[in-house]
């Protein structure tokens, strides 16, 4: 029997999305002197609405060029210029070591993230470790639809900062608590509060996956 698959979610699960966001206002205001206050509301409200009514993905060109003026080919590139001569890390403290830790104790670790491709492409490449060391798959079907897609008869585990999911069967959900989202109990299969707690969650389940 194959290992159980890792999925681990990106944006505030691994990737500080609040560090990244502000920032981002500050080199834009910076840079291009784009205005600061409403750098927030213009971000949220450049996100598609899915078919239920939710907050969508993230829809950049909308975002960097129809709402501020800018060209996102060359606004992309000074974006990534400025974050390798500032060395900005956009990480949680300890993402690094939890998922190489992860690689070392299950082999099979994957991102799974809700996004516009091109964009979370973007973002995943300010971050060396995650997009050269970890395959990532970048979806806009909910998570549980994304599986059952792409990867029938699977087993495995999700660590995302958002619950419930509604997984498919042989999946399990560990919610990664502290964040922005919350979830109550029945809502996941195993919480965590920090990426030490989400990997001894992580070897019971995958341990009890595998008998």
């Amino acid at each position: 029997m194959s290992k159980p698959i890792i999925f681990v979610d990106f944006d505030r699960t691994l990737f500080d999305l609040d560090k990244y966001l502000d920032w981002l206002a500050d080199f834009l205001s910076e840079r291009f002197g784009v205005e600061h206050a409403n750098f927030r509301e213009e971000y949220y409200s450049s996100h598609a609405v899915n078919d239920e009514g939710e907050q969508g993905v993230f829809l950049h060109i909308k975002h960097f060029e129809e709402k501020m003026g800018l060209n996102w080919e060359f606004v992309s590139g000074e974006i990534e210029r400025a974050v390798i001569e500032q060395k900005v890390d956009f990480l949680y403290p300890g993402a690094k070591d939890f998922l190489q830790k992860c690689i070392d104790s299950f082999g099979d670790v994957r991102i799974l993230t809700y996004a516009h491709e091109s964009y979370q492409r973007f973002k995943l490449g300010l971050c060396p470790f995650v997009s050269t060391y970890i395959p990532t798959y970048c979806t806009e079907l909910k998570k549980r639809d994304f599986i059952l897609n792409n990867l029938p008869s699977t087993r495995g585990v999700l660590v995302d900062d958002k619950a419930p999911h509604n997984l498919p069967e042989g999946w399990k959900n560990i919610w990664l608590a502290g964040g922005k989202h919350q979830a109550k109990p029945g809502d996941y299969d195993a919480m965590a509060n920090s990426f030490e707690e989400a990997y001894v969650q992580l070897t019971e389940i995958v341990d009890t996956m595998n008998g």
